[in-house]
């Protein structure tokens, strides 16, 4: 510190409890905070209350040495210690402040100051926070402001915004700076304007992936601590939330406005958008898998598949019939079928039926097991398990052959870096990978175009979650079949042709949570989470093509409204299930996210999208024949727990056998995460395990333990912990 003191002032704005930064900073900092004095400001009653909390709470006080008396210390402070002051001020009285701050420090010109205001001065008149933003700026011989509050990247009526928004209005505390500030270049240019000379500002989700903040192994080590896959809910969360760092009088150079993605050279399309709601809490479902089927030969009726409801995970599904009334033939499930579960994949591989492959429990109870729904006779069966249990991994249908190809995923133990072709004899075939191999994600998007041939298929597979931060992979893939026992897929790396700025494509392209499915010969991209910033309204649907060239982004999709202005309310596209209808509709149910303490976002109804030139886009919406209405919901009663039921295996198929696991030697702990992210099992050898392998006899044990000491072994806690590990 050279001796300076520095004055970190905490602006509190009708805060309740003591701040605990001086504690954190004191405790985990001790040398870096010797010149330090840390001043608390807030309103005298909440400041005296403050004071009272830390007199009477020995393990707060004890921190501070040279504690004032009471009457010694001169109004407007009320505490005062050589490392902490508190001062009880309106912070629209500026004059008080200074006047309470020399008073408890002395010469401010000769003091350094860094002035922290945690989502405080938003609760405060707009006029009054930049008066104390302008000020600040002007106190001591250098001063720094960090500032974190809330932003509107997408406007108030953006799903997460207009709960939070609300939130804090049933609060009697709504937030007032956000409408002048909504975005971070607003933020820049309010600090650039108010007498600061550097200014830098992230929103929480950008400050996630920078070094400044957290590195890799930081990001990395979240899992350490509780298993974790909120992540569509925390970047919509950390995208409304921004930080700001502003500098004066430290000559450092002035930092440009953060850049923001920009679209504006990709055509926007309007597509109606048709809403239609469901009662109460019907149809609220997360994360869950949808199909559509056929009855009494016509009707088209649409099943949203287990998936998490309002109080948990569900062991059901919601039916969806499109007209005023139901079928004649009820839809019923014949008894059995999978748990309850979420992150599952749900493909419709045609007259083969449709296949649910893995899911999750929590995030650490992975699944591995698959069934087919044969939609004729409303009958789950048990085929063929994955080799390994999965979740948030990508299927895609293989044309009408029956086969499925699977990329990525989520295992017990981090990421899955393979490929697997599913056979309804075979079972799940290991692919070998060749070309441009994808980094090991999951949550990506995959989708398959139209064949090259009766044994060669092609698609695209982008975006996903790779240690905590989104991918830019954008890739093509050709799978060949010519050898259904080894199968071979080739990914290459997509250019992005005709782009001006390609890393704000990628940005856009690339996606964690997305649905993808081929509409004619584009690819619609819906929804998800991006990198580094917020999909507007505009760029939640894309639509994209391959070429001989690589991947163009052909149309943004904008969707109006197909009744009165004003009466759809916004979707959430997180957490959706989709369903492309023969038509070229395109069905959205399901969705929503936890907006943390403010509350839960739900898509209340079905949502149409009808995209121009196709199916009956241009029609007027008949209020009966072409409206969605949920029917029922049906319980799923889960089978008991055995052996998955494999039918008519293949003449001359190879029954099972023996792989030789390699054996690896470490060498650094970049060899260790390669091992985790293959998700492969390995032999470890050469490991230096400690003196414990000679040391820890019987009688050291006892000696160490105890004799008497009880201890309880649970062999079924075992057991299973073997089993998933094998």
């Amino acid at each position: 510190m050279g001796g300076d003191t520095i004055e970190v002032l905490m602006l509190n704005w009708k805060e309740e409890c003591s701040d605990v930064l001086p504690w954190q900073c004191l405790t985990r900092y001790p040398g870096d905070c010797e010149n330090v004095v840390f001043v608390d400001v807030d309103f005298p009653d909440l400041m005296e209350r403050k004071r009272q909390t830390v007199l009477g709470t020995p393990e707060l006080l004890r921190a501070f040495t040279g504690v004032r008396a009471p009457e010694t210390v001169v109004k407007p402070v009320v505490f005062e210690s050589d490392q902490y002051v508190q001062i009880g001020c309106d912070l629209r009285d500026l004059k008080t402040l200074q006047q309470g701050l020399a008073a408890a420090i002395g010469d401010l010109a000769e003091c350094e100051f860094i002035f922290v205001a945690e989502v405080s001065i938003t609760y405060m008149d707009t006029d009054g926070a930049d008066e104390v933003i302008r000020w600040a700026s002007s106190v001591g011989r250098k001063a720094e402001f960090v500032l974190l509050e809330q932003i509107l990247p997408d406007g108030e009526d953006h799903p997460f915004a207009s709960t939070m928004m609300n939130h804090f209005r049933k609060l009697n505390t709504p937030l007032k700076s956000v409408h002048n500030y909504p975005t971070v270049s607003d933020q820049h240019a309010r600090f650039s304007s108010l007498g600061w000379d550097s200014v830098r500002v992230w929103t929480l989700w950008q400050a996630w992936a920078d070094e400044t903040f957290l590195s890799a192994s930081d990001r990395r080590r979240l899992d350490d601590v509780e298993p974790f896959d909120e992540w569509e809910e925390f970047a919509l969360f950390a995208s409304h939330y921004c930080v700001v760092h502003a500098r004066v009088g430290s000559n450092a150079a002035a930092a440009p406005a953060p850049p923001v993605p920009s679209s504006t050279e990709i055509p926007v399309q309007p597509a109606i958008l048709q809403f239609d709601p469901c009662q109460g809490q019907r149809g609220q479902r997360r994360f869950a898998a949808a199909m559509q089927i056929s009855r009494d030969g016509a009707q088209m009726s649409l099943l949203n598949v287990l998936g998490l409801g309002t109080k948990g995970r569900l062991q059901s599904c919601d039916v969806f019939t499109l007209g005023a009334s139901a079928s004649d033939e009820p839809l019923t499930f014949r008894a059995g079928g999978p748990t309850s579960r979420m992150c599952h994949s749900l493909t419709d591989l045609g007259d083969s039926g449709a296949l649910l492959a893995g899911g999750r429990g929590s995030p650490d109870s992975p699944l591995r097991d698959c069934w087919i729904f044969h939609k004729s006779q409303g009958l789950w069966r048990r085929t063929h398990d994955l080799p390994i249990p999965l979740y948030r991994h990508s299927v895609t249908a293989l044309g009408e052959t029956g086969l499925a190809l699977l990329v990525g995923g989520r295992s017990e133990i981090g990421s899955f870096a393979g490929a697997l072709l599913y056979h309804p004899e075979r079972g799940w075939v290991n692919c070998e990978v060749v070309g441009d191999r994808p980094a090991a994600v999951y949550g990506a998007v995959l989708a398959c175009g139209r064949s090259t041939g009766e044994t060669s298929f092609s698609g695209i597979y982008a975006g996903g979650l790779e240690d905590g931060l989104i991918s830019d992979q954008i890739l093509s893939w050709e799978v060949k079949l010519s050898d259904a026992k080894k199968p071979t897929v080739r990914f290459s790396k997509l250019p992005l042709p005709g782009a001006l700025e390609e890393a704000s494509f990628r940005r856009l392209l690339a996606r964690f949570g997305a649905t993808c499915l081929r509409h004619g010969d584009e690819f619609l991209i819906l929804g998800g989470v991006a990198k580094d910033h917020l999909l507007s309204h505009q760029d939640e649907a894309l639509f994209c093509s391959l070429t001989s060239s690589g991947l163009e982004i052909s149309r943004r999709l904008r969707p109006d409204s197909a009744q009165h202005v004003g009466s759809v309310p916004r979707p959430l596209f997180v957490g959706h299930s989709v369903v492309l209808r023969p038509n070229g509709d395109v069905v959205v149910l399901g969705g929503g996210a936890v907006c943390f303490s403010m509350g839960t976002f739900w898509n209340s109804g079905v949502y149409t999208l009808r995209v121009p030139g196709t199916g009956d886009c241009g029609l007027e919406v008949s209020p009966a024949a072409s409206r969605w209405a949920h029917e029922k919901t049906i319980d799923i009663v889960p089978s008991q727990p055995g052996p998955p039921v494999v039918l008519n295996p293949l003449d001359g198929a190879s029954g099972p056998t023996i792989t030789p696991i390699p054996r690896l030697k470490l060498e650094t702990a970049d060899d260790f995460h390669d091992v985790v992210r293959a998700g492969r099992p390995v032999v470890l050898v050469g490991l230096d395990l400690g003196n414990c392998i000679s040391a820890w006899t019987m009688d050291y044990l006892v000696e160490k333990v105890g004799a008497d000491r009880k201890v309880r072994l649970s062999c079924h806690s075992w057991r299973r912990r073997r089993e998933k590990l094998c």
